[in-house]
């Protein structure tokens, strides 16, 4: 009974480091919060609920993959077999696809995986709503004295800098946004832009490092 409790146990954990890595990849400046909400939890527990009925599944059946349990090393590999295919295979067929149809410019797909697509499109908004309040007094707070003009070089250089693992497509990106604002906000206040600036930034980087790059150029962006 115990080892039976403690493979659902281990099943339910490979559902949940799944779905627990497919959000944290997806929200780059504060990723654990990703999953602090109702919808993030409910997609990583859809992972692990996935996982649990294919190992049910297994079990009733009394699927043993033509191996001897006879033997202790038997009935070691099963275990570990089973484990491994309804940890790991439940997410495989869950993420499948029959087919997929175009809908505007997205490709959606038909089969279990529009489920699970669903269910990660409602964490998208209900996280990027809970993240919106946050981020924008943040932004305001930290980038209320910061004159765009001045920071619109140094700031993006010293932040990425500041940090050792991002990479050189990330820094490129981050030159083509903000070239791309300098641009296209020449009719806005600047205090508006500098506030854009900081959130282009702010998805990089995360909080604290932009405050503490604001706060260590200090004047020469001010």
């Amino acid at each position: 009974m115990v080892s039976i409790f403690a493979d659902y146990v281990i099943v339910a954990s490979f559902g949940a480091f799944l779905g627990l890595s497919e959000l944290l990849a997806r929200y780059r400046d504060e990723p654990w919060l990703a999953v602090v909400n109702w919808s993030g939890g409910l997609y990583v527990g859809i992972n692990s609920i996935a996982g649990l009925g294919a190992l049910f599944v297994l079990n009733v059946f009394e699927v043993d993959f033509g191996m001897d349990k006879t033997t202790l090393h038997g009935l070691y590999q099963l275990r570990v077999s089973l484990l491994i295919t309804a940890g790991f295979g439940a997410m495989a067929i869950f993420r499948s696809s029959i087919f997929t149809f175009r809908v505007g410019d997205k490709d959606l797909p038909v089969g279990p995986a529009l489920i699970l697509q669903i269910l990660l499109d409602v964490a998208d908004r209900a996280v990027d709503r809970g993240r919106a309040f946050s981020r924008s007094k943040l932004v305001a707070d930290t980038m209320k004295n910061v004159d765009f003009d001045k920071a619109k070089l140094a700031l993006p250089t010293y932040s990425m800098a500041l940090m050792q693992n991002v990479t050189s497509e990330e820094q490129s990106a981050i030159r083509t946004q903000v070239d791309a604002l300098d641009s296209s906000l020449s009719g806005i206040d600047k205090s508006i832009s500098s506030l854009i600036l900081g959130l282009l930034i702010l998805n990089v980087i995360g909080e604290e490092v932009l405050e503490s790059a604001v706060e260590t150029l200090g004047e020469r962006i001010q």
